[in-house]
């Protein structure tokens, strides 16, 4: 039994079980971005399924500036519709289905079948379109769930939660499908079996654990027929709120920068080190942990001191992170200090350059999980409570508006210099405007 706001009694889940199910949307989802969306897919499908380094990370690159194109399109309708009265669960059971069929399909990714190169791209473009719609959906939730001083907890603690969903999900990978004995299902590794079930597996993470938001948390009240004037006002709600405008400016260039970092992190050092599965699955623990470790303590301190000083600590540390892991290399530190390359036999983290990278993981996975979660909680404390759906579906869209910048120039700069550390100096650009866009706008809701 709960109390409804007339304080009446009635049946139904608790609130503490409406925000927990909510919460484990991240958990549901955050395996797609860990496994397929940086970790593990996107490096096989780079070296082993297009067989060429550094064609795979341009094709990586021009997959992702189209997904983030199509999500910039997307987005804001998917923000106006949710204002004009449309059911944000409704919108998540209808795109889940899609989002869960092109995951599964990136198991026809077999190594040498590039006559499916076309179909695989575009499994990972709707992926990351579908992925996005039911992250804007999902956080037109939040503020109906809790008060303002609680949304960074609430927040925080739920990116904590879509972390530790991906490093559970991605050590039950690594124990059922990578251990030296024949993986289950029988998959065979001759034809790299267990990278390509990587889709498939974060398919089914992500229907199973998707059900108790769609059972226990409420779904806001439709009202019919507003749809199109929610749309028509985007443009004239953007020049009304500067600060929400110069928000959501900083926040496409942050969220450009780190969606780059995340997406490229992997490649380059399997790239760079010849790491393989385990290799690059200890990598990924290690920022998912800290990530959120750093996501669940931000979120507390994020209602105490503000979101606004949480990202720009978050941000200042992630672009030491990217700026110090540019400078190492296989053979070389800081371009000029020779270091003894990784060899056959050497074991992981053996040499001086490996180790050093881990150890910027280190502050990228601290940075990172805050980040996002101060992000979100910052713009439910700004944006009116009557217009929480089009700024979340401009605040998917800003994450994707010039989105595609950042992977496009890495892909082509990478063909034109056939070196994988381009990544470093664009994403370190997209960082620092982001950080100086952000400087100016308020901590809370200062705009009538």
């Amino acid at each position: 039994m709960t109390v409804d706001q007339m304080g009446r009694l009635s049946a139904g889940p608790s609130p503490r079980l409406q925000r927990f199910s909510w919460a484990l949307f991240d958990w549901a989802q955050q395996p797609y971005f860990t496994l397929a969306g940086a970790f593990l897919f996107k490096p096989y499908f780079s070296s082993d399924f297009v067989g060429d380094p550094i064609r795979g990370q341009a094709l990586i690159g021009l997959a992702g500036g189209i997904g983030a194109a199509g999500v910039a399109l997307v987005s804001p309708l998917v923000g106006a519709s949710l204002d004009g009265g449309a059911r944000p669960k409704r919108w998540i059971m209808t795109t889940s289905v899609i989002f869960v069929l092109c995951c599964a399909g990136l198991w026809f990714a077999q190594p040498g079948r590039l006559d499916l190169l076309p179909l695989i791209m575009a499994f990972l473009v709707i992926a990351a379109v579908s992925g996005e719609v039911l992250i804007t959906a999902n956080n037109a939730m939040l503020p109906h769930l809790t008060t303002p001083r609680a949304l960074g907890r609430l927040s925080g603690s739920a990116v904590a939660l879509g972390f530790l969903g991906g490093l559970t999900a991605l050590i039950l990978y690594m124990l059922a499908f990578n251990l030296p004995d024949r993986p289950l299902l029988g998959l065979d590794r001759a034809t790299f079996e267990p990278q390509r079930f990587v889709g498939p597996y974060v398919a089914i993470w992500y229907a199973v654990f998707i059900l108790p938001m769609l059972l226990w948390t409420p779904d806001r009240p439709t009202a019919p027929g507003k749809a199109k004037e929610s749309l028509r006002s985007l443009l004239p709600l953007l020049r009304r709120r500067p600060a929400m405008t110069r928000f959501l400016i900083g926040r496409m260039l942050i969220g450009d920068g780190l969606s780059a970092a995340s997406v490229f992190a992997g490649i380059l050092a399997a790239g760079l080190f010849d790491w393989e599965t385990a290799e690059l699955a200890t990598f990924a623990l290690l920022i998912m942990t800290l990530s959120g470790v750093g996501a669940w303590i931000t979120g507390v301190a994020d209602d105490r001191f503000g979101p606004k000083t949480a990202v720009m600590v978050s941000v200042a540390l992630l672009c030491v992170g990217v700026a110090g892991a540019g400078c190492v290399t296989a053979d070389r530190l800081f371009f000029v200090i020779p270091i003894t390359p990784p060899t056959v036999g050497d074991g992981f983290l053996a040499t001086t350059g490996e180790r050093l990278f881990m150890g910027l993981g280190v502050l990228i996975g601290l940075s990172a999980g805050p980040l996002q979660a101060s992000l979100r909680s910052w713009l439910a404390k700004l944006a009116p409570q009557d217009e929480i759906g089009r700024w979340f579906g401009l605040f998917a869209f800003s994450n994707k508006a010039t989105a595609f910048a950042a992977p496009l120039l890495i892909a082509g700069l990478t063909l034109i210099v056939k070196d994988q550390r381009v990544t470093i100096p664009v994403v370190l650009v997209f960082l620092v405007a982001g950080l100086i866009c952000l400087r100016k706008v308020p901590e809370g809701r200062v705009e009538p």
